[in-house]
């Protein structure tokens, strides 16, 4: 299903979490206990989800979640109860969700399946914004072929575009690569 990092830096209480993960068909878990580690592996794969269970041997990891965060939209950062409300509210303007210690197996598993959700969403839409910036760069490209044939050959608008898809479809190329083709012509 998902690649987790999981940093823990209690073994006993990484072993419960992988367990749980497991449970929930998450097959790759990952596991560490040190923030090292954590920077290395982010260079080197791809992770779904980061969860963080306070302390790390290394840091309490507050820092750490913050900077995953915007690598990785999908964090769960695990502390004390004791410590929830103070970490949770310098944690959520950053989009990370926070978990109390000790676990409540539903609400993590909750927290889990929402933060997986999400970053599938995010995915989404980053895809469908990169197709949406290509395709206002085509016709931002295509408006200034038509342009470029008005003021060059006195064509009307309709004659500039009716050209352009005419001369795609006898070269069997896409419009925009005529209008590159135009672009090249007639503004140098």
């Amino acid at each position: 299903m998902s690649r987790v990092l999981l940093a823990s830096g209690s073994e006993k209480a990484g072993e419960v979490i992988s367990a749980l993960l497991k449970q929930m068909g998450i097959d790759t878990v990952v596991r560490t206990n040190n923030c090292e580690d954590i920077r290395k592996l982010i260079k080197n794969f791809d992770f779904e989800l980061i969860i963080l269970n306070a302390p790390l041997k290394d840091d309490f990891g507050k820092d750490l979640a913050i900077f995953l965060s915007e690598e990785i939209n999908a964090v769960v950062f695990i502390c004390k109860a004791q410590l929830y409300d103070e970490v949770s509210a310098d944690l959520l303007p950053y989009g990370i969700c926070t978990v109390a210690n000790p676990l409540n197996k539903t609400v993590f598993e909750q927290s889990v399946k929402l933060i997986l959700a999400t970053q599938r969403n995010v995915i989404n839409l980053r895809r469908e914004n990169i197709d949406l910036k290509n395709k206002l760069e085509e016709v931002k490209i295509i408006n200034r072929a038509k342009i470029v044939l008005v003021q060059s050959l006195k064509f009307t608008e309709n004659q500039a575009h009716k050209h352009i898809e005419k001369t795609a479809m006898d070269r069997r190329q896409t419009k925009v690569q005529v209008a590159r083709d135009i672009l090249k012509t007639y503004e140098m």
